[in-house]
C-alpha cells in the first residue's frame, strides 16, 4: 500500500530512489515540528515486504514486514509504531533498539580499564543499561537498491570533539559505528562494524546487542525454540540482574508454550549462551512461534560474534503481546566480568558482527 496511508498522511513526505528496481529505498518523514522522525524504508516491490529504520532515532527498527512461507501473507514481525511518530518516540522498553557500546546492564554503571575507573549514568538504578545510541540522530552514509536487495548504512561517532551530545558520561572513547540494514529474498540482516578511531593509546571496551520484540497474539500460548544445533547455558544472575559468572545447563525452549495467562505470561528476563563452536554452528536460529499465525519469526545470528541471547517477556501486556529475543555479542556486564579482554578494541582495530 502507499507509504502515506493512515491518520498521519499529512505529516508524511516520500522520496524514492532506484525506482525501476524490484527493491527500493524510500525516505519518509513522520510527525511534525520538533516531533518528527526520519525513516529509511527498504522495500521489495514484488512482495510488498519492507523494513522501517528510524535513522534520526538511534537506528531503531520500527517495522519488519515479511511474507510468511506458511501462510504466504505479509505480516508485521515486530512491535511497531505503525508510522505514528509520537508512538515511536515514546514507546520505551528499548523496543527494537540497537544497544551499543554495551547491551543490557553494567553493574553500578561502573567499570575499570587500565587502572582508571569510569562512572556512567545509572539509567536503570542501580545499573547502567542498553548503551548510548538510543534516540541519537545517525548519519546516512550509503543507500543501495537492486533487483536482489535494498540496503542502507547508518553511522554514528561517539565523542566527536565539538559535539557534547556525542560525549556520554563515563565513556570517553573514540568509537565509530556503521550499521548496514539489508532486505533481500531471505529476510533482513543487520551488520554492525565498529572501529576504535584512536591512533594511539589504550583500548576501548565494546559489545552490543539489539532488542527486537516479536509480536504474537498471546505470549502465554506462544513458544520459543532455541537452535538445536547447540546446547545452551542459562546465565545465573544476582538480585540486581548482574551475572554471577555461574551458568547452568538449560534444556527448555524446545517448543513448549511460554505459559501463564495472556495478561500475565510466565516471566522471563534471562540470558543464555550457546556452547557450540563456530565450526559446529556457524549460525544460530531462535524461533518465536505464534500458533494464532501458524508461523514463526526467526532471529538468526552469526557465530562466534553473537553467541548470547536474552529472552524477555516482561513487555506483555504493557508494551504489547510480544517476546523480545535479544542477540548479544557479549554477556551482560561484560565490562566487569572478565570477558572484556576478548571485547577490547585496540587503537585502529575494527570488529564486525551480523544478525
Amino acid at each position: 500500500g502507499p507509504a502515506t496511508e493512515g491518520p498521519h498522511e499529512d505529516a508524511c513526505s516520500l522520496l524514492q530512489v532506484a525506482s525501476r528496481s524490484t527493491f527500493i529505498v524510500e525516505s519518509l518523514t513522520i510527525g511534525k515540528d520538533e516531533r518528527t522522525v526520519g525513516l529509511k524504508v527498504l522495500r521489495n516491490r514484488a512482495t510488498n515486504e519492507s523494513v522501517d529504520i528510524a535513522y534520526t532515532f538511534g537506528g531503531k527498527v520500527d517495522s519488519i514486514r515479511l511474507k510468511s512461507p506458511v501462510t504466504h501473507r505479509v505480516r508485521e514481525l515486530l512491535v511497531s509504531s505503525g508510522r505514528d511518530a509520537e508512538r515511536l518516540l515514546t514507546m520505551g522498553w528499548a523496543a527494537n533498539e540497537l544497544l551499543l557500546p554495551f547491551a543490557n546492564r553494567i553493574a553500578n554503571g561502573t567499570y575499570e580499564l587500565d587502572g582508571t575507573t569510569y562512572n556512567m549514568r545509572r539509567n536503570k538504578a542501580p545499573n547502567a543499561i542498553h548503551g548510548f545510541l538510543i534516540g541519537k540522530r545517525m548519519q546516512v552514509v550509503a543507500e543501495n537498491a537492486s533487483a536482489h536487495s535494498a540496503s542502507v548504512t547508518l553511522a554514528y561517532e561517539f565523542n566527536e570533539a565539538n559535539d557534547p551530545k556525542t560525549q556520554p558520561v563515563g565513556y570517553p572513547f573514540l568509537l565509530r559505528a556503521e550499521v548496514t540494514y539489508a532486505l533481500d529474498a531471505q529476510g533482513v540482516s543487520i551488520t554492525t562494524t565498529v572501529k576504535n578511531l584512536a591512533r594511539q593509546g589504550g583500548p576501548l571496551p565494546f559489545y552490543m546487542g539489539m532488542h527486537p520484540y516479536f509480536v504474537v497474539e498471546d505470549v502465554s500460548k506462544s513458544t520459543v525454540v532455541f537452535d538445536a544445533c547447540s546446547a545452551w547455558n542459562e546465565i545465573v544472575v544476582d538480585k540486581d540482574m548482574i551475572p554471577t559468572t555461574a551458568t547452568t545447563p538449560f534444556s527448555g525452549f524446545r517448543g513448549e508454550p511460554i505459559g501463564g495467562s495472556r495478561l500475565e505470561p510466565t516471566s522471563w528476563d534471562t540470558g543464555f549462551k550457546a556452547t557450540a563452536s563456530q565450526a559446529a554452528c556457524p549460525e544460530l536460529r531462535t524461533e518465536v512461534f505464534d500458533p494464532a499465525q501458524g508461523d514463526s519469526g526467526v532471529l538468526w545470528m552469526k557465530s562466534p560474534e553473537f553467541q548470547w541471547l536474552q529472552v524477555f517477556t516482561g513487555g506483555a501486556p504493557a508494551l504489547a503481546q510480544a517476546v523480545a529475543i535479544e542477540p548479544m555479542s557479549g554477556e551482560t556486564d561484560a565490562y566487569n566480568n572478565g570477558q572484556a579482554v576478548e571485547l577490547l578494541l585496540q587503537a585502529g582495530e575494527t570488529w564486525e558482527g551480523t544478525f
